[in-house]
């Protein structure tokens, strides 16, 4: 009989052990602690902040070339630009162009103007002529491109108490423009024969 009681002590013993080791809750808090996965103990690297897109420099400025009197010249120029990897664009325009130094007389009136004109032509000149609707009542003696010419012409006349006067001369003449957008230091004054431009009144300038 105590052998039997023996042998149910030791049973229970084992029941028990076996209990408190997988059924049982671990009497320390940090035991109950689930264990931290893999991702969980070592949180993935931080992504990379988005690339920042460089700030574009400021546009190469503008240039014009011009004027041009003559369209012909014009497109041979433009097309050596386009040529050159340049887009220019084509812009008209009007304005004054000194052509010469103007020789004239001026008069206070029509009457004046009729004996002046008589007074030249019996000096020997006989190009001279009267302005028509002329508010001043001018007599053309002549326009010359060289300024010294005009002056002779006007000193040939002041012996007979005629006083001409020597004036630059405009006239109102179309002429055409190369904007070039975007073409910074590629036309500097320098540059422009290689573009065939040898004309000394065409030259580069800030687009308008």
């Amino acid at each position: 009989m105590w052998r039997q009681v023996a042998i149910g002590l030791i049973a229970a013993n084992l029941l028990f052990l076996a209990w408190t080791l997988w059924v049982a809750e671990p009497a320390d808090p940090a035991a109950r602690a689930p264990r931290a996965s893999a991702s969980t103990a070592h949180p993935p690297p931080a992504a990379p902040p988005p690339a920042v897109s460089a700030t574009p420099g400021p546009r190469a400025r503008c240039i014009t070339l011009g004027p041009f009197g003559d369209s012909a010249v014009a497109a041979t120029v433009s097309q050596r630009l386009v040529a050159a990897g340049l887009a220019p664009r084509p812009r008209d325009e009007r304005q004054q162009h000194r052509d010469g130094w103007w020789v004239f007389i001026g008069s206070p009136d029509a009457a004046q103007q009729r004996r002046v004109l008589a007074q030249i032509r019996r000096a020997g000149i006989q190009d001279a002529y009267a302005m028509p609707d002329d508010p001043q009542f001018r007599i053309s003696l002549g326009i010359y491109s060289d300024r010294g010419r005009a002056e002779q012409r006007a000193t040939a006349l002041r012996p007979f108490d005629i006083a001409p006067k020597v004036e630059e001369h405009f006239q109102e003449r179309a002429v055409e423009w190369l904007d070039v957008p975007e073409a910074g230091d590629r036309l500097s004054a320098s540059q422009l024969e290689n573009f065939g431009i040898t004309d000394s009144e065409v030259g580069a300038f800030d687009c308008p």
